[in-house]
């Protein structure tokens, strides 16, 4: 038998399958007029905001209200889908009738009704009606104006309760209702826990599943760029703008070369559009690092495929992604004609998300080696200059400032998608470039040493990095 949650004993003898945690029990408990709550990825508070608005309407029936009424909103009809189908199963012994056509819940036991809206259907989220209590579902999403002039107002007369749910999405309103429920307004009070804040509340009592949940945490973390692992899964609130890429050291490692036979290599070409560069970027599997790079512009196209012809052909057997979003197409087909492995990638909103986050991730582990010479410098200040820039819609928007460039960013990219398999395993030290290959100095090799050795007495349970670009480093600069 799983354990369960019995919802307002004085009211109604119906065991829901739910069990608070520690975490959430708190939130249950509180009995504040508006409660946010802001929680990492995945860490129950969607599943904890339908069983408290049960509570709400309970608590709203022992007051004397008959037939309750609330509202359960989320920002798109897709996760209200969500909402909805896991309320059929989670209340499934509480409901007397879904009207489907209609999205509403009519309860047993003279609970009401439950109402499911999202802000993407017409005519506003709770106008024309008033309600007991409203549960607002990743609410960083959902429109500033939605709660302050259709939710808002619809708990007036009732003096009905919210509780407004989410994961950090920048500093909007979310971010200011949140601050303010941290204000000791008797009104309003916010609770905040990362996603393994939240499993380990959850599982305390149960050691294999917690051992389970933090092999995942520690995956997440090494796969995960560290902005989105802030804001997804810390639910940290950033601010979502500026400067994109943080370029540490460790970062900058290798050389420009020519091929090493049997070695494997990823490319990706940006095609030229009007005053833009076309830019070809080669990464080495076997390395992790960027091997080659050429740009050129202002010429004919043949001459502009020509350079990139000739870099590519230097790399025997190297698989090749380009941008063939609208005057990118023919020239992928002219290059996989001339028998090159070509793979096309088309633009959208969400691959360009796909790929600035896959780069950032690299970037931000130093999983990817970035050659600091002469001639990759303009690529070094395109990587300082890339921006996100976060649109009114709440959007996130990357690319260069205004008038300056992107294209060996996106070529870049566009390379180290291939490589996403490799990055998010750890990789074994036969596959890390050992330190001694770089030209270092040897004031260099010193410090290397006394790194270790700092290393060794500040962690002696593990085993010393492999390699200055080892990932383990990171627990040295963090402490």
């Amino acid at each position: 038998m799983p354990e369960t949650l019995e919802a307002s004993p004085e009211v109604l003898r119906v065991e829901l399958p739910y069990a608070p945690y520690p975490l959430t029990a708190a939130i249950h408990q509180d009995a504040t007029r508006i409660r946010i709550v802001c929680f990492g990825r995945r860490g129950g508070k969607s599943l904890m905001a339908m069983m408290c608005g049960i509570q709400m309407s309970s608590e709203a029936k022992q007051a004397g209200q008959v037939q309750p009424r609330g509202i359960i909103v989320a920002p798109t009809n897709k996760m209200l889908r969500e909402n909805w189908y896991a309320a059929q199963t989670m209340l499934k012994l509480l409901i007397a009738t879904s009207i489907v056509s209609e999205q509403r819940l009519l309860l047993k036991y003279g609970l009401g009704q439950i109402d499911f809206v999202s802000t993407e259907s017409q005519g506003g989220a709770g106008r024309g009606a008033g309600y007991d209590w409203a549960v607002l579902d990743e609410a960083a999403r959902i429109p500033k104006d939605a709660w302050e002039s259709d939710l808002r107002p619809a708990l007036a007369d009732r003096r009905g309760r919210a509780l407004i749910i989410s994961t950090p999405l920048g500093l909007n309103w979310f971010y200011d209702i949140y601050q303010q429920g941290q204000q000791n307004d008797p009104a309003l009070k916010s609770w905040h826990a990362s996603t393994w804040e939240c499993w380990a509340s959850r599982f305390q009592t149960q050691p294999d599943q917690l051992h389970a949940y933090h092999q995942e945490w520690e995956f997440i973390q090494r796969t995960t760029s560290e902005s989105k692992f802030q804001e997804e899964y810390l639910a940290e609130f950033l601010s979502g703008e500026g400067q994109l890429f943080h370029l540490k050291p460790d970062l900058f490692r290798g050389h420009l070369r020519e091929a090493v036979p049997g070695h494997h290599y990823i490319a990706g070409v940006d095609v030229a559009r009007k005053d833009d560069w076309m830019v070809t970027a080669i990464i080495e599997v076997e390395s992790q690092q960027l091997v080659a790079l050429a740009r050129s512009r202002h010429q004919d196209w043949s001459l502009q495929k020509a350079v990139a012809l000739g870099l590519l052909d230097r790399y025997p057997r190297c698989l090749v992604h380009v941008d063939s979003t609208g005057v990118g197409d023919p020239i992928a087909q002219d290059l996989r004609k001339a028998g090159l492995n070509i793979i096309d990638v088309c633009f959208t909103p969400k691959t360009k998300s796909e790929l600035v986050e896959n780069l950032l991730t690299a970037i931000d582990q130093t999983s990817l080696g970035i050659p600091q010479q002469t001639e990759t410098a303009w690529l070094i200040e395109e990587l300082r200059q890339y921006e996100c820039l976060r649109q009114p819609s709440g959007a996130l928007k990357y690319g260069a400032p205004e008038g300056r460039h992107d294209d060996g960013v996106t070529a870049l990219m566009l390379a180290a998608i291939g490589m996403v398999g490799e990055w998010r395993q750890p990789q074994p030290a036969s596959h890390k470039r050992p330190w001694w290959e770089r030209e270092d100095s040897h004031q260099e090799r010193l410090q290397y040493e006394e790194d270790i050795r700092r290393f060794a007495r500040r962690f002696p349970q593990l085993p010393v990095p492999v390699g200055p670009t080892d990932l383990a480093w990171t627990l040295l600069r963090r402490n």
